[in-house]
């Protein structure tokens, strides 16, 4: 109490005065248009060096100004460093920081990872032949790690006879990733270190690796081959991405049973796939081409190809097979049928059974089927709950009759189970471990608001049994609803420091994900973004109506592509919201989507719409563009992330946000830029800073309510 007296009496004797950022007017023409840029000099020249971890900025008023908003951010939090400490160490109590997983075979080892109490990352080991057998640690991240503030591991393998272990690693927070080997006999690294890669790549055999190049633009280009014994010098180019599909992500995968490679080419819309058989050294071939938003996702079982499609507007997508021998479309057949009220999202196959994930078009929940290839039974796997979470772990054996799953709620931690494909038996094998933590306390249920075109939208809530209905309630109301990507029901054990606080905790199920469908996604995209900030507001609304919470009550919390979400809302209807979080958000996007030299920039005209060629889509993108949008107005209190190696949503978009708030905004609530300069788009690797930094926004959080 003392302190925060003297915090309050030094605030009051000498302010604290936030930055105010020069302006330097910058005309942009476009489409008959012109609009000014006053903050367009926070992109610094040499931005390419950050996400390569050499901060060496070309103009030092870049760098002043974001060490001054750093500065402001930690002066205004300063009082709150009781409450950070607090909500950490609970967040810590619900943690098991010893603890190790349950095996996974691969080969002849049984595979494991440990984490251990001070220790930001796992340790890998394995055991030889026997899950009792001794154990051998064969990477320790917490030791690769010493001299980096950022290791974020890509793609991680060891190779089939298990002699060598390979993987990609990012030690800034960009997208570019580093290919390196360990030799698993002589327990040390080999000279192998080939730079700027996508975190992708695929052992082919025992000594040779696929894995993909970028290009100056920092997106996948190459798919090369290298030979582990032979170095550099064996690196063979094997597909080059055709300039004419250069607006496309590339990605690569293997299927189960290691006979094929696949190369995956798309942007939202169209899908291009090459593909090449392992066992011979033929090139890449093109498997399938198509545009109008036709996707494909093509695996491999006993001879046959099995292809997950909405091809010919089977919009909850369907699965076709062909002969490995003809590929032709016109070969193609149908497995399993589009369902009227099931969205099939993935699917897998194991020996003589696939399994299918659906979605249920009219409540978001989950539906599991396993069907026998042979017969095309169907079964439907059953738990004792529908609002639950599914992720298949799968079997390195694509012939075992047994697949492991885990399985969790919003309330219930996750278990691990095996399950036996013929007799559905499940065999519990882990279950999360939550000290401090009580699942009967909580409360979790689906509720539906309708939007103003009546649809139905989902909200999955979370609160203390007890909680009063009376409009009085804190709400943290979390929100993205783009790129197809639905946010699923897990257990996030964090958010319980809220909760225990008397929170409600809200996720919005908005169109632009695929929680309801493949076409929930469609009606949220480029001329129908608008949707998605719509359903938002009227999530809040209906909350609002039901007395969970009330105006003013609530806070946003939205990143990346939520972090939009966030910007949008707040010009729209700012005065619903106590506070704003939006975390390394996309607020510049007329800029940013006209800006073809950007990594993501490309292949994502197909989500926003392409602003450069299409009149109409710069116009409607204009409409709501949070940057420039911002007005004189009264704005909730607002703290924003940002990583200054970020290529994803680069630092100088929420800097420029943040700036323009501060000169047209009317109020004197918060608002602060967090800026890391150790990090990217994910933030902080470190599992003690990652709790430390969820600390320091419920902490914001709090101070809001105050």
């Amino acid at each position: 109490m003392e302190r925060l007296n003297t915090y309050i009496y030094r605030i009051i004797m000498n302010p604290i005065k936030p930055p105010n950022a020069k302006k330097i007017p910058k005309e942009i023409k476009q489409h008959n248009q012109t609009r000014v840029d006053n903050y367009a000099w926070l992109r610094d020249k040499n931005w390419k060096k950050f996400i390569e971890g050499d901060l060496d900025f070309h103009d030092p008023s870049v760098k002043e100004y974001l060490e001054s908003e750093q500065a402001y951010t930690k002066q205004i939090m300063d009082h709150t460093q009781s409450s950070q400490k607090q909500i950490y160490d609970e967040i810590l109590s619900r943690i098991v920081e010893d603890d190790i997983s349950y095996p996974y075979q691969k080969g002849n080892y049984y595979y494991i990872q440990e984490t251990k109490k001070g220790l930001n990352y796992p340790i890998l080991q394995r055991k030889f032949a026997s899950i009792d057998a001794e154990t051998e640690t064969y990477f320790d991240i917490n030791k690769e790690s010493e001299n980096y503030d950022t290791f974020i591991l890509g793609t991680t393998s060891v190779n089939k006879d298990g002699t060598y272990f390979a993987y990609t690693v990012n030690t800034t927070g960009s997208m570019s990733y580093s290919l390196k080997l360990k030799d698993l006999a002589k327990n040390e690294h080999t000279q192998l270190n080939i730079t700027d890669l996508t975190d992708s790549f695929q052992w082919v055999d025992n000594e040779n690796i696929f894995y993909i190049e970028r290009d100056e633009s920092g997106r996948g280009k190459t798919v090369c081959s290298i030979n582990i014994h032979k170095g550099l010098e064996s690196r063979q180019v094997l597909f080059t991405k055709p300039t004419s599909h250069d607006d496309m992500f590339l990605d690569m995968t293997k299927t189960p049973d290691g006979k094929y490679i696949f190369l995956h080419l798309n942007n939202g819309s169209d899908t291009v796939i090459h593909y090449k058989p392992l066992d011979s050294d033929a090139p890449f071939q093109l498997f399938v081409e198509d545009k109008d938003d036709i996707q494909y996702s093509i695996t491999h079982n006993n001879g046959s190809f099995y292809i997950l499609t909405n091809l010919n507007h089977k919009n909850n997508f369907m699965i076709m097979t062909c002969p490995v021998e003809n590929i032709s479309k016109s070969n193609w057949k149908i497995f399993l049928d589009e369902e009227k009220d099931l969205y099939l999202e993935t699917m897998a196959l194991y020996n003589k059974y696939l399994i299918a994930c659906y979605k249920n078009t009219a409540t978001s929940m989950q539906e599991i089927f396993i069907i026998n290839i042979l017969t095309h039974e169907k079964r439907s796997l059953k738990f004792s709950t529908n609002n639950f979470c599914f992720h298949l772990i799968g079997n390195d054996d694509p012939n075992s009759y047994v697949i492991r799953f885990s399985l969790e709620t919003p309330i219930q931690p996750s278990t691990l189970y095996d399950l036996n494909l013929e007799s559905l038996k499940k065999i519990t094998l882990k279950k999360s471990n939550v000290p401090n933590y009580d699942t009967n306390k909580y409360q979790t249920e689906v509720l539906n608001a309708t939007s103003s075109d009546g649809q139905k939208i989902p909200i999955t809530i979370i609160y203390k049994k007890g909680t009063l209905l009376n409009s009085k309630n804190p709400l943290l109301l979390y929100g993205y609803g783009s790129y197809g990507l639905g946010i699923t029901p897990t257990f996030n054990q964090q958010i319980f420091s809220l909760i225990n606080r008397g929170f409600i905790y809200a996720i919005a199920h908005i169109r632009g994900g695929d929680e309801k469908g493949y076409n929930w996604y469609r009606n949220g995209k480029k001329e129908l973004k608008k949707n998605t900030f719509e359903d938002y507001l009227t999530v809040c609304h209906f909350l609002i109506d039901q007395k969970y919470t009330n105006a003013g009550l609530i806070t946003g919390y939205g990143g990346s592509a939520g972090g939009l979400l966030m910007g949008a809302v707040a010009n729209m209807e700012p005065s619903i919201f106590k506070s704003i979080i939006a975390a390394v958000p996309f607020v510049d996007v007329v800029n940013t989507i006209s800006d073809a030299s950007l990594p993501l920039t490309p292949p994502e005209w197909e989500e926003w719409g392409n602003p450069i060629l299409n009149k109409e889509d710069f116009e409607y993108i204009l409409s709501y563009s949070p940057y420039d949008n911002i007005k004189p107005q009264s704005y909730p209190n607002i703290l924003a992330l940002t990583g200054i190696s970020d290529e994803q949503v680069t630092y100088w978009e929420p800097a420029k946000w943040v700036a323009k708030l501060r000169d047209l905004k009317t109020d004197n609530n918060l608002l602060l830029l967090d800026i890391k300069m150790n990090s990217g788009h994910t933030g902080a690797s470190k599992r003690y800073q990652w709790i430390k930094d969820k600390a320091f926004e419920y902490a914001f959080i709090l101070k809001a309510y105050q």
